[in-house]
């Protein structure tokens, strides 16, 4: 899925496609025969985005571009190929296992995650959702070893919380 097309950037791309991978995925539609032939077979879409998000992950198991979108993106790809494990796709251990090490070592010393390259590395709540997510999924799914970091992320969010609930975004 392509960010361009819609006026945004291709740094976004990969998250994007994690998007669509996970509504895929997850929103029951592929049991919906007759959608699925209208739409061309959601899980060949579905499949096809899987491949593309494959594609796109570095060594260090980031996935996309660097830059300001890649703990987004990498985030958001995490959750997506986490589904698709779940959903019968134990191909995707590996990739799975870097992006999970990427996103363990991309934490702001206090908690939670912020954009890579940044002077301060203060954490975000923008860049905390996904990765906490994706690690959630994970820890669900089996993965060991994640409560350390998803601790920061809950730290970081319980840091941003008004007396109401509402989340800012660094307070």
């Amino acid at each position: 899925w392509i960010a361009e097309r819609w006026g945004g950037s291709s740094a976004y791309d990969t998250g994007l496609t994690g998007l669509s991978v996970i509504a895929l995925l997850g929103g029951g539609a592929s049991r919906d025969k007759g959608l699925a032939s209208r739409m061309g077979g959601i899980q060949d879409s579905a499949a096809r985005g899987i491949g593309f998000l494959l594609g796109s992950q570095a060594e260090d198991g980031r996935f996309g571009p660097e830059g300001r979108a890649a703990l987004y993106n990498t985030g958001v790809a995490a959750v997506a190929l986490l589904e698709a494990h779940g959903a019968g796709r134990p191909d995707l251990h590996g990739p799975i296992d870097r992006a999970l090490a990427h996103l363990d070592r991309a934490r702001a010393p206090g908690g939670g995650w912020g954009y890579p390259g940044e002077p301060d590395g203060e954490a975000n709540t923008a860049s905390t959702c996904w990765p906490l997510q994706a690690l959630l999924l994970a820890r669900g799914l089996g993965w060991k070893g994640l409560d350390p970091a998803i601790a920061g992320g809950f730290s970081h969010l319980g840091k941003v919380l008004d007396e109401r609930g509402r989340a800012g975004y660094r307070g």
